[in-house]
């Protein structure tokens, strides 16, 4: 009896070396990528869209003020076409911004006056007092690979039961302000942003929802504008 229980107890512990053995095999092969691999991965998703749509969820810090807003935007990569709709704002909702990359030009249609300014785009937005960059879908669901920029993985959370890398970007001129990217383990797409600045204070927080990669988009609509609109050219 005592043999016998000697065996089984062996066999239990070469079962259970076995088993420790696989799971850390397991977890190897789960170990996140380096920063720099993610974002290579992000970019291929980035370059493999035709088209998008999606909706922003936004908090930014305007003086003190915390402002929260929601835009829709769709984009056509080939025409280079990006039409941004503020859905949800205290004072622009309705404001839309056209793009026209290939040609450099812009329009921005406000609500209120029923009126749109055209131009080329660094004027308008000069004029608008805008920054189109940052609407740019480049921008949102890109990392931009560059000697300028450092990038790290940090770790992996879960949203909505899901899993994500969550990578720290910093410019090499500017260490002290730094991104967090949230970006789906799966997929490579970017999830969530979010800006800081030297004293670790969160400027801007992006939350990309309803993410609709390679949609089919009519481009009459996407610069389509509201009737009886009244377009002001900007030379």
């Amino acid at each position: 009896m005592k043999d016998s229980a000697r065996a089984a107890r062996r066999i239990m512990l070469k079962a259970l070396a076995v088993a420790i053995s696989l799971a850390m095999v397991s977890l190897a092969a789960q170990a996140a990528p380096s920063g720099e691999e993610i974002a290579t991965k992000v970019k291929a998703a980035y370059e493999s869209l035709k088209t998008v749509s999606l909706v922003t969820a936004i908090e930014y810090k305007d003086g003190k003020n915390l402002m929260a807003m929601k835009a829709s935007v769709s984009a056509d990569m080939a025409s280079s076409i990006l039409r941004v709709e503020i859905i949800e704002h205290p004072v622009i909702e309705g404001q839309i911004v056209i793009i026209d990359g290939t040609k450099k030009v812009s329009i921005v249609y406000m609500p209120v006056t029923n009126q749109a300014f055209r131009g080329p785009s660094a004027k308008v937005a000069s004029a608008m007092g805008l920054d189109l960059g940052t609407i740019n879908p480049e921008q949102l669901l890109n990392i931009d690979l560059n000697t300028a920029l450092s990038i790290k993985y940090l770790r992996t959370e879960k949203i909505d039961r899901l899993n994500y890398y969550v990578v720290e970007t910093r410019p090499k001129q500017s260490p002290e302000t730094y991104q967090l990217v949230w970006i789906d383990v799966e997929t490579y797409t970017v999830k969530q942003v979010e800006a800081y600045d030297a004293d670790k204070v969160r400027l801007v927080k992006v939350v990309i929802t309803d993410y609709k990669p390679n949609v089919k988009l009519d481009a009459k609509k996407l610069v389509e504008l509201p009737k009886g609109t009244k377009i002001t050219d900007i030379k």
